[in-house]
C-alpha cells in the first residue's frame, strides 16, 4: 500500500477539490461547465462533488497500481465513481473551496485514475456539518497512475 493522508476538509460549496498548490485561481468553468455527478478530473484538476457542506472526512491514498476492492468492502459505501487527471505540477493538496492548503502532497507529473468511494452523501446531501460536529460524510480518495496513458 502506498501513502495514506486523513484529514477533515470544511468545504464551503459542497465541492472537494484536488488541485496544484501553485493553481490557486479555483475552479475554471471552460474545464468543467458542468458539476460532476460525484468526481470529474481534468487537466491538472479533480473536482468531487461531496454533496455536504462543512466538515467532510477525507482519506487519500496514493498507491503504486489500481488498487482493488472486495464486494466486502464496496458495500461499506454508498457508491463509488472513478475519473482520469493530469497532474501537470507535483504538489498538490485538498481545497474545499475556501482556498486554503489542506493536506499538501506530491505526485510526479503525468497522468492519473482516481477511485472515489463515498459513504454519508446519500443521507446527508445538502446539509451542513458545524464545526463542533463530527463530520457525517466520508470520501476515499484512491489515487495511482494510469498505464494507459
Amino acid at each position: 500500500m502506498g501513502d495514506v493522508i486523513d484529514v477533515t476538509v470544511d468545504l464551503m460549496a459542497g465541492a472537494l477539490i484536488l488541485d496544484s498548490v501553485n493553481n490557486r485561481e479555483g475552479v475554471p468553468t471552460e474545464r468543467f461547465p458542468t458539476p460532476p455527478d460525484l468526481v470529474k478530473g481534468g487537466p491538472g484538476l479533480v473536482v468531487i462533488d461531496a454533496g455536504g457542506r462543512g466538515k467532510v472526512h477525507a482519506r487519500v491514498r496514493i498507491e503504486p497500481s489500481a488498487p482493488s476492492m472486495s464486494d466486502a468492502e464496496m458495500a461499506t459505501w454508498e457508491e463509488a465513481q472513478e475519473a482520469t487527471f493530469s497532474c501537470e505540477d507535483t504538489e498538490m493538496f485538498l481545497d474545499g473551496s475556501t482556498g486554503e492548503v489542506v493536506a499538501p502532497f506530491s505526485l510526479p507529473i503525468g497522468m492519473y485514475r482516481i477511485r472515489v468511494p463515498v459513504r454519508g452523501r446519500d443521507r446527508w446531501f445538502d446539509s451542513y456539518t458545524a464545526p463542533d460536529e463530527e463530520p457525517r460524510i466520508a470520501l476515499e480518495l484512491h489515487i495511482w497512475p494510469d498505464p494507459e496513458m
